[in-house]
């Protein structure tokens, strides 16, 4: 496929809020030369959805797990009945029906086991990608194009990590080329549901959040892609979150470690490993907004060069500071215990200090840390201290060397030095003050150098 200029699209359910969307997906194909492979995510919210009607169930609420499943299938036939006629409203409805009684039949058993089975929840939540693409196939057919479902559990195999699957790269490779070359060759747009594999052992697999960005990668590098293109509701990668900074502003290109930093941080929702597999094969990622389809968006690639200096102003609102103390004798190695803190808690940032002996980690989120804190004694730990607070993250190039970073950070935010690197300095804020401080350091940061809003792009501070 190497030959011809190839498009991987991948439309986030973040985009997916009305009928009207699918239109534009159409539209992104009318304007996009070449051959084309497109992956979809759920309609935006289905996923979080399916996840509250698992807990009803575990819950006892198999009534409630219920109804909020029939309510998902009312917010998908209004959509096909808004954009399909027939026989492809027939065709959509008739599919949904044999998923929604599947979902049925998990739901009841989750209600009746009062546990959420990995396997059972992983086939649960396949349903929103499963539903979406075959009614966006079935969508772009009536527009004219010539589009095949492709169902991606035929197409990427995982080992059996059911929540977090990791795909198989040699057998996904096989299948893909097996599977979408040949659409591709016959001038087929093949769309494929994402963030969804099969085991070796025939078991529907999820790929984690972000799992569709790392579906439309994986096939992009199979198939040799050109480019892939995130189409989100968002119009680039920002200088900061422009709902807490009103002035932030567009980074036009930003090199692969920064978009890996800011992926693996969880503020900028794409799949970290997606990045490192195109990476390797200089793939080009844009990120562009469905909503916008004149805005350039941002490109991620190897090739970005940034000035010296801050580039975003990344944010986490909520996040826990921990502070382990430990007596002598120790009870346990502070190696064991590190590795059991990760296996738990999954830290943003961890350290550890041999005299007095801590370890002090950096926690996403406010709830992982309570157990820890109410049974300290389970890792052997004299005392914790948990202070909860937000965090600012200031991401660019040779930060320390081109900054004075204390300067930049106003009190009561405190900058994390034993974290600080060249590419990323934390900062912690009261989550009270998360707004107010986030601007102040914004605008320090960037000295004023922000053009009006609708056409904002990086100037060289």
């Amino acid at each position: 496929m190497s030959e011809r200029l190839l498009t991987v699209h991948k439309i986030g359910g973040g985009a997916l809020r009305a009928p009207e969307d699918f239109e534009r997906v159409a539209e992104v194909l009318r304007q996009s030369p070449g051959s084309n492979v497109i992956v979809v995510s759920a309609l935006h919210g289905v996923t979080d959805e399916l996840l509250r009607a698992a807990r009803r169930a575990t819950d006892g609420g198999r009534p409630a797990a219920l109804e909020a499943l029939r309510m998902l299938q009312d917010r998908h036939t209004t959509w096909a009945q808004r954009l399909l006629q027939p026989p492809g409203l027939t065709q959509f409805l008739r599919f949904y029906d044999r998923l929604h009684r599947s979902a049925q039949s998990i739901l009841s058993s989750m209600a009746r086991l009062r546990e959420t089975p990995p396997a059972a929840m992983d086939r649960l939540l396949s349903l929103g990608e499963l539903s979406s693409s075959y009614m966006l196939t079935l969508f772009l057919r009536q527009q004219g194009f010539v589009a095949a479902w492709a169902d991606a559990r035929r197409l990427i195999q995982t080992d059996d990590q059911h929540g977090r699957a990791q795909p198989l790269f040699p057998e996904t490779r096989l299948r893909t080329r097996e599977v979408l070359t040949a659409l591709l060759q016959e001038g087929t747009v093949p769309v494929v549901p994402g963030f969804i594999g099969r085991s070796a052992s025939g078991r529907t697999t999820t790929l984690g959040r972000g799992g569709s960005d790392l579906t439309a990668t994986l096939i992009a590098v199979i198939l040799k892609a050109s480019r892939v293109i995130l189409w989100t509701d968002v119009a680039a990668i920002m200088s900061a979150d422009p709902r807490l900074v009103p002035t932030a502003f567009t980074i036009p290109a930003v090199p692969y470690e920064e978009a890996v930093l800011l992926a693996k941080l969880g503020v900028k929702r794409f799949h970290p490993e997606m990045l490192e597999f195109v990476y390797r094969r200089g793939i080009p990622v844009i990120i562009r907004s469905l909503k916008d389809l004149q805005a350039p968006g941002t490109t991620i690639h190897m090739d970005a060069r940034l000035p010296d200096g801050p580039h975003v102003i990344a944010h986490l609102p909520h996040v826990t500071l921990v502070r382990l103390e430990f007596s002598l004798p120790l009870r346990r190695p502070l190696l064991r215990v590190l590795r059991a803190l990760y296996r738990a808690f999954r830290p943003l940032a961890v350290m550890a200090q041999q005299w007095p002996p801590t370890i002090t980690l950096l926690v996403s989120g406010t709830h992982a840390p309570e157990s820890l804190g109410q049974k300290p004694s389970r890792l052997g730990a004299a005392r914790v201290h948990v202070a909860n607070a937000s965090l600012l993250m200031i991401v660019g190039q040779n930060l320390r060397s081109s900054l004075p970073i204390d300067d930049l950070v106003p009190r009561p935010a405190r900058v994390l030095h034993e974290w600080a690197t060249d590419v990323a300095v934390p900062v912690l804020v009261p989550t009270e003050r998360l707004t107010d401080l986030a601007r102040a350091i914004h605008d320090r940061c960037f000295g004023g150098q922000m053009q009006a809003s609708g056409s904002k792009t990086r100037t060289k501070p």
